[in-house]
């Protein structure tokens, strides 16, 4: 009789997904470029795309890697509108990719977009998060906090609120008040 030795690889096949864009904030326009990365070399479907956690647009195609054959590219541009503190792959548009002619399920990694990566998008005009007056009378003082870095340049930086019935003047002095 003779024996036989069968290894069973139950690993997880898709090892991580990351980004080569390096962490910081992102507006309309730019490009994150992301990657899945899997342990071994795999076949997507046709079509394959990774979900992302943004309100536009939220299916991004997924290329094949010139240079390893176990990494498969992303690339997503950056919408108006787009608003999250942590980009992240909330899903993938397939279920099973295909390893030396199987058949064999995948799912999201726990090493994901967000885990590996501190990628902002933020979109739009800026927006108030804390309005306060401290002091009185000609040593009263407005701050304003915002949800971004806001810088005036040259012009007038005007306030208002989301209703057209109340605006906020920028600069008040005692006999304006």
């Amino acid at each position: 009789s003779e024996t036989y030795t069968v290894t069973i690889d139950r690993g997880a096949l898709l090892k991580r997904i990351s980004a080569t864009t390096p962490n910081g904030t992102y507006k309309a326009g730019d490009t994150i470029n992301g990657y899945l990365e899997f342990r071994k070399t795999v076949t997507l479907p046709a079509g394959a795309k990774v979900k992302l956690n943004v309100e536009s647009g939220n299916e991004v195609t997924i290329t094949n890697s010139v240079t390893k054959p176990e990494t498969f590219n992303f690339e997503y541009t950056v919408k108006e509108g787009d608003l999250v503190d942590d980009l992240d792959v909330t899903g993938l548009s397939f279920d099973y990719v295909t390893l030396d002619g199987i058949s064999v399920p995948v799912d999201l990694p726990e090493s994901n977009l967000a885990t590996n990566k501190d990628i902002k998008i933020l979109t739009g005009n800026p927006k108030a998060t804390n309005v306060s007056i401290t002091g009185q009378d000609e040593n009263a003082e407005l701050t304003v906090t915002f949800d971004r870095d806001v810088s005036k340049g040259s012009g007038t930086i005007t306030l208002t609120q989301d209703s057209d019935t109340f605006r906020v003047p920028t600069v008040l002095t005692v006999a304006e008040y």
